[in-house]
């Protein structure tokens, strides 16, 4: 079962899960983001692109190629004795971590892209109407980006008071938000930002992050970025996403 926790010292969240459920929910990745060759909704393609960072890194997980964790799986040696077989007392789950300002966005890229999907299952733009649909209500995909979700929501819901809570919850759940519109480059500079904070005040800026995020274009730093990136393209003749700005450049080791 896939579970969410906050790290040490809040700098991101921690996934983990056994090896099909990373599987599994790698394949939802992979389903649910925009390729290149979808001409209808080829506005979210840099989108689903910043999502499969996530999924790229789960993917690793799920080869070994990031944390293992052993868990225990209730079976005892008179269990063993009475099957008459020996089996380990413990699982193997595999484990990463993600920065949370990351971790905020892509739960809200997720939302726009299971609207998609239900859009596209159901062929109704009212993805209320579609919600029950018979090619939606069970579909397998949206279910474990749901789980996924869920797993977070919970872990959140934990850290923040009750009051802040429901402040964050109705943030990350707008549907007004155009988070495909938004630069990659601002994510890069909260994450940043938010890597320079220590524990306590990355715990107060939670639902900061969050409205910075949901509320992009009336961010007064977003507006100043998204001029120089503008101008920038501009002046070297390439799309925004392609741009780089020196400063933004990750930290190569996370005390996480």
């Amino acid at each position: 079962m896939i579970t969410v926790e906050n790290t040490d010292n809040l700098a991101g969240v921690t996934i983990c899960g056994d090896y099909e459920d990373f599987n599994n929910l790698v394949d939802a990745f992979h389903t649910l983001t925009i390729s290149e060759d979808d001409l209808k909704y080829s506005e979210y393609i840099y989108m689903s692109i910043r999502v499969l960072g996530l999924c790229y890194d789960i993917r690793h997980a799920s080869q070994g190629d990031r944390e293992v964790v052993l868990v225990d799986n209730g079976m005892t040696s008179d269990c063993m004795v009475w099957h008459e077989m020996v089996v380990p007392k413990k699982n193997v789950y595999y484990s990463c971590n993600c920065m949370y300002p990351e971790m905020i966005y892509d739960m809200m890229a997720l939302n726009e892209l299971v609207r998609i999907r239900i859009e596209k299952l159901s062929g109704q733009k009212n993805t209320n109407d579609g919600l029950f649909h018979k090619h939606v209500v069970w579909d397998e995909v949206i279910a474990n980006i749901r789980f996924l979700q869920s797993q977070f929501n919970n872990c959140v819901k934990r850290t923040l008071t009750p009051a802040a809570y429901a402040r964050w919850i109705n943030l990350i759940t707008s549907n007004d938000s155009d988070l495909y519109k938004m630069p990659g480059q601002y994510m890069d500079l909260l994450n940043n930002k938010y890597h320079e904070m220590d524990k306590g005040e990355r715990e107060k800026s939670i639902s900061v992050i969050t409205k910075r995020i949901s509320q992009y274009k009336t961010n007064p730093e977003y507006i100043q970025l998204s001029r120089e990136l503008e101008d920038a393209a501009v002046k070297l003749n390439c799309p925004v996403q392609k741009i780089r700005f020196k400063g933004l450049e990750y930290p190569e080791v996370i005390k996480w």
